[in-house]
């Protein structure tokens, strides 16, 4: 034990792997709101009527409602950063996808006329009507209105797109090349 650390190895000043420096602290003697099941002399997660369970604990004297409402709020945030990454995802994957295309495009006139006016634009074209379909499908039986508006907003931004892709692909027709 040296300086309240007791290191469990050869030689401190040159660690190696697999030591182990362990130290410990005190918390102090504070109020603390617990939401569970008591199981002895301990907590364990409470079973909901779902099949879920619930865990909650935070310093202070806290009241349930409240720490319902936090924990809900940081579930609501979680659920639309990892909406949002998927949607980031998948139009990452879109772009891997068409990237060969604009290869088959110097040769297919149709398609060079599609995938001409850029595969970053055809993939965000792709991302903004799929994303919002799937994101719809987990709203639309437990919150219709929402899933409506998800599906709304989706092929509002989907037409926006279209349209800024055809504007430019026809803008890439009408340029004349130099020879």
């Amino acid at each position: 034990m040296n300086d309240g650390v007791l290191y469990v190895g050869r030689d401190p000043s040159q660690p190696a792997i697999g030591d182990m420096r362990i130290s410990f602290a005190e918390v102090p003697l504070q109020t603390a709101s617990v939401v569970a099941a008591q199981a002895g002399s301990g907590f364990a997660p409470f079973p909901t009527h779902t099949g879920t369970t619930v865990e909650l604990i935070a310093a202070g004297a806290v009241s349930p409602k409240v720490m319902f409402q936090h924990a809900e709020e940081e579930n609501v945030t979680m659920t639309w950063v990892l909406r949002l990454i998927g949607v980031i995802f998948m139009l990452i994957g879109f772009n891997f996808v068409l990237r060969p295309l604009a290869v088959a495009g110097s040769v297919i006139p149709l398609l060079g006329d599609v995938i001409g006016a850029g595969t970053f634009l055809v993939a965000l074209v792709c991302t903004a009507a799929i994303a919002p379909i799937v994101i719809a499908f987990g709203w639309l039986w437990y919150r219709p209105l929402v899933g409506i508006g998800v599906l709304v907003v989706g092929a509002a931004a989907t037409w926006v797109l279209m349209k800024l892709l055809r504007a430019r692909a026809a803008a890439k027709k009408t340029v004349p090349v130099a020879s």
